[in-house]
């Protein structure tokens, strides 16, 4: 089960124990330290009636709490929903209500956008930090809590997807998936117990949450940190402790850019993996002129986990490819009627992986054209080439993709149309001069309006990488003869 992991690594090596697990600014956990953590806050969950097959929701940034949360809900038979702290109230209400979660971990920081949901939704909070009435790991109870009979197929996490309805899909993941997911990763990525891994993109999402079991998996060190900050994140990278850093072209654009890097020593770097959205060349060369290694792209989705990571010795030459297949991860590439294509021919990318889900949660619809015959269809277009490399060339799903985070525009239209001055609306992606996508509106107003107006009515609705970074106001749309606004003519 995921949730023996961290006890697994003390039983394989007790010097484990007294090796560090997490840390996390200026707190260290070491593995037995925090092991008798999560017994201690299992206890707190138990005291609160949370039974087996429960749902509770984790709104924390990244942090040892988080980690804790997740390990002591797992280990009692409890299905963790990770929530992104940039997350607002209509979204959380989306999520918990989805999965009918009535318990959210969360500290005082964050209590603002919770507090209006506690009626709504019927919650109750479980505080881990900033008030004085929480359970803390300054001051845990020693008390030891047993976990519960456990079965590989039970769910132990929750997450979500945008899909092509315009709302996110719940996606469900087993102790046997995230188990499959932990060994397939370090396996290919060759960590250790020696290996340090920096934490800068959230645990709450696919990419992050997959990097943290997989580096307990491997007994590694966990440093997180709560937001990106490109001098924290400079000054950490050059302590010599970090051997891995998992980042978005968001973030790798951003440390290229970085000013006064002289005198700091980046060659304790192994792995920088690129993963979200495709890596620019300008970013990938940038970065290794600036600290000495080539950043290495990861391909993955909340549907499967880690699909590859590319992790060629020529990695000048195969910069865009996002590797070979993980260690038991196959990837084929068909066409529109599900034919297996050869070498260098270009359809769809479908994936077989003991690491994926079945499913989508409650929406048999959707299941049916994503699943099939055992493998997930990624609406991801590409090839693979005569050595096994996949390339992606684009996809046949019109998601937007900032950073990593996907958004479905018809998400953002249907939010946008709440507007009684938005009159029509048509969202799309578009490449600013880093090679990044963002998000392009195009709006006819009821009365003049100013880009601020659309800011500031996006802001309080949903999270800050879903707001529109270009708006262009406009007197009518292109539309087909039906009334569908055509898109490709925008």
């Amino acid at each position: 089960m995921i949730s023996d992991l961290l006890f697994k690594r003390i039983e394989i090596n007790k010097r484990a124990a007294e090796r560090n697990a997490v840390v996390d600014g200026n707190r260290s956990f070491t593995y037995g330290k925090l092991c008798k953590l999560i017994d201690s806050f299992g206890s707190v969950i138990r005291q609160q009636g949370i039974q087996k097959g429960e749902t509770v929701a984790i709104y924390l940034p990244n942090s040892v709490e988080f980690i804790i949360s997740f390990f002591a809900l797992s280990r009692l038979g409890v299905i963790s929903l990770p929530l992104n702290v940039t997350n607002r109230e209509t979204e959380l209400e989306y999520y918990l209500s989805t999965t009918g979660s009535r318990y959210v971990i969360t500290e005082g920081e964050y209590l603002s956008e919770i507090e209006g949901l506690k009626s709504s939704c019927d919650l109750k909070l479980i505080l881990v930090k900033g008030e004085s009435n929480c359970w803390s790991v300054e001051k845990m109870d020693e008390i030891s809590t047993s976990g519960t009979a456990i079965d590989e197929d039970d769910k132990v996490l929750y997450l979500f997807s945008t899909g092509s309805t315009g709302k996110p899909k719940c996606i469900s993941r087993t102790h046997a998936n995230l188990r499959a997911l932990a060994e397939n990763h370090t396996s290919t990525a060759g960590w250790n117990e020696d290996d340090g891994i920096l934490m800068a993109v959230p645990m709450s999402h696919t990419y992050g949450f997959g990097n943290f079991v997989s580096a307990i998996q491997a007994g590694a060190t966990i440093y997180t940190i709560a937001d990106f900050n490109r001098k924290e994140v400079t000054d950490i990278l050059s302590s010599g402790r970090i051997t891995t850093f998992p980042a978005v072209p968001f973030m790798l654009d951003m440390l290229s850019r970085s000013r006064n890097l002289s005198g700091k020593d980046f060659s304790s770097l192994k792995l920088v993996f690129s993963a979200g959205a495709p890596l620019a060349t300008r970013i990938f060369q940038d970065f290794k002129k600036n600290y000495g290694i080539y950043p290495r792209q990861l391909y993955g989705s909340s549907e499967t986990g880690v699909i590859s990571i590319n992790m060629s010795r020529d990695i000048e030459k195969k910069n865009r490819s996002v590797g070979r297949p993980v260690k038991n991860v196959e990837v084929k590439i068909v066409d529109n009627d599900g034919k297996e294509l050869t070498f260098g021919e270009e359809g769809e990318i479908i994936v077989k992986s003991p690491s994926m889900t079945s499913c989508y949660e409650n929406s048999d619809q959707e299941s049916e054209k994503s699943f099939r015959n055992g493998f997930y269809y990624t609406g991801d277009t590409g090839f693979i080439d005569d050595k096994g490399y996949i390339f992606i060339t684009g996809r046949k799903k019109l998601f937007i993709n900032i950073s990593g985070y996907k958004l479905d525009p018809v998400e953002l239209e249907q939010l946008l149309l709440e507007n009684k001055n938005i009159r029509e609306v048509a969202v799309k992606g578009e490449l600013n001069a880093s090679g990044q996508e963002i998000i392009k509106a195009f709006i006819v107003p009821e009365k003049t309006m100013k880009y601020s107006e659309i800011v500031d009515f996006c802001r309080s609705r949903i999270s800050e990488y879903k707001i529109p970074r270009i708006v262009e106001f406009r007197e009518s749309l292109p539309k087909s003869p039906t009334g569908k606004i055509l898109k490709a003519k925008l």
